[in-house]
């Protein structure tokens, strides 16, 4: 049996998961993940998006550079506004190098007023990045 309320996510008994209401598709239509797009100097395995039960958007990313990547660069796709956190979010990145001396420690900012989403790195690195991140809409 499903038990609903309107802009609320539908939940499912039975030992069934919970899933999120897609913000912009409506009410009944289960969130899926939305791409990120490209990034420019980065081969990218996956950069994707979507809303949880909770609230959050969570990001879900995993790059690689390979020696041509600038200091920084945003994903050719946008968060929509029904995704954007109230406040600039800063998420430090995994990466497979070694920070060094003068490094920039690799990370993600995910801007609330036209809600993209940059990674900052040092600049003409070899390496692999990523994280899986939760960031609260409210």
């Amino acid at each position: 049996m499903a038990v609903s309320t309107a802009n609320a996510p539908l939940l499912l008994d039975n030992g069934m998961s919970a899933y999120a209401t897609d913000p912009i598709l409506g009410t009944g239509t289960a969130e899926t993940w939305h791409t990120l797009g490209t990034l420019t100097g980065y081969a990218v395995a996956v950069a994707r998006y979507r809303k949880t039960t909770s609230n959050e958007v969570e990001i879900d990313i995993q790059v690689s550079s390979a020696a041509g990547n600038a200091a920084s660069a945003a994903f050719s796709v946008a968060l929509p506004a029904a995704y954007r956190p109230l406040n600039d979010r800063y998420q430090a990145l995994g990466s497979s190098k070694a920070v060094a001396a003068g490094d920039v420690s690799p990370r993600i900012v995910v801007t609330a007023s036209a809600g993209v989403i940059t990674v900052f790195q040092t600049s003409a690195v070899t390496a692999q990045l990523g994280g899986t991140f939760r960031i609260p809409l409210d």
